[in-house]
């Protein structure tokens, strides 16, 4: 079977939508042919694999990109990963009768809500928009992929036949037998909105404590300066040799690095949209063997239960006590991360759900 996977944002070696599900696709049997527009190369080194990455450009023509190379490919299935892939993936089908498969990560309402910057009521009003155009489009849609029960549901009560995927990591990480470093690690998108300010003001505190501590931030800025700004905070607070912030590195080397240091913290505010997002850095963690401190949110704690701590969104003191106390005990710090590396080893694990990524689409072609 012929499968053309479409992103608009995300790049070529993104974990989730290119190492585990193509490479997923192509172990089953299955051409793979990717399209991007990030300007990186990507090969995951098995048969069957095509990438064509255009330059970044306005979306609607990669779009029109998108449907002209779906013209000449023909595929049995498209897969888009973007809401706004939405309407060249509608024209794909309409055009050739091409199965239409829409990859929801994210609750896009929730999403639009915290990440405009727009003033009420123009922002309801766009939002309002957004939301019309995606469910305008849905009944083109053959069968959505989404990662959280909640999102499930919604798309199922929207009407579509949804299959729950989630972002579990892939097995295989060796936990080296080495001391690990007394390092509190963030690994994911930088944002105000993940909490990244209150968890630097938790950890000053920190210091008070456990001197010899040091705070990782790791990942791409949503907003661009957003890193250097958190720099310059670090700087004033006169937190620089305590406190790093790196910009996006590699899977591996993010993997590698959790391996080595001792508490993995989820740090995000008081959102609907992180009340229904499972952030892949929680399973990351535990994989890692890192003990794991996290908001209080309601997917997180169904999903990790007694393998983590919690506190209260945006309870910066909170958030201090826990860190100082896990970096203090090694017992209880080394009962969390076991407890969490079991669940992944046993539970969340990509081998646990690739067989319903593989089901739908084979229904599909």
């Amino acid at each position: 079977m012929k499968i053309l996977v479409a992103t608009a944002g995300h790049r070529p070696d993104d974990d989730r939508i290119y190492y585990k599900e193509i490479v997923t696709l192509l172990a089953a049997g299955h051409e793979v042919t990717l399209v991007t527009r990030a300007q990186q190369p990507f090969d995951p080194g098995k048969a069957g694999f095509s990438h064509v990455d255009f330059v970044p450009g306005r979306l609607g023509s990669f779009g029109r990109a998108v449907e002209e190379l779906a013209a000449v490919w023909r595929p049995d299935i498209m897969m888009i990963h973007e809401f706004e892939l939405l309407l060249a993936g509608s024209r794909i089908r309409k055009k050739w009768g091409t199965p239409l498969v829409y990859d929801v990560h994210e609750a896009h309402l929730e999403l639009w809500d915290l990440l405009s910057s727009r003033r009420y009521p123009v922002k309801q009003i766009i939002n309002w928009g957004l939301y019309r155009f995606e469910r305008s489009l849905l009944k083109n849609v053959d069968r959505v992929l989404t990662v959280s029960p909640p999102l499930k549901t919604r798309y199922e009560r929207w009407g579509r036949p949804t299959t729950l995927v989630p972002n579990f990591p892939r097995l295989g990480i060796r936990i080296p037998s080495k001391p690990r470093a007394p390092v509190v690690i963030y690994a994911g998108q930088l944002s105000i909105e993940r909490g990244l300010m209150q968890l630097i003001q938790a950890f000053a505190g920190v210091l008070d404590e456990r001197p010899d501590a040091r705070l990782e931030l790791i990942g791409p800025e949503r907003l661009p300066g957003l890193r250097e700004k958190l720099r310059t905070d670090v700087v004033k607070m006169g937190l620089e040799k305590s406190v790093t912030i790196e910009g996006e590195v590699s899977q591996a080397a993010i993997l590698q690095r959790l391996t080595e240091v001792q508490v993995g913290v989820i740090p995000f505010i008081d959102h609907p949209v992180f009340h229904i997002a499972i952030p892949i850095k929680l399973f990351e963690y535990m994989l890692c063997g890192c003990a794991v401190v996290t908001s209080d949110l309601k997917m997180i704690r169904q999903y990790a239960g007694e393998a983590a701590v919690f506190v209260p969104p945006g309870d910066v003191d909170g958030l201090r006590q826990m860190l100082i106390s896990l970096l203090r005990d090694d017992t209880r710090r080394e009962d969390l991360a076991r407890r969490g590396r079991e669940l992944v080893e046993t539970r969340y694990n990509w081998q646990q759900v690739e067989s319903a990524l593989l089901n739908t689409l084979e229904a599909l072609g």
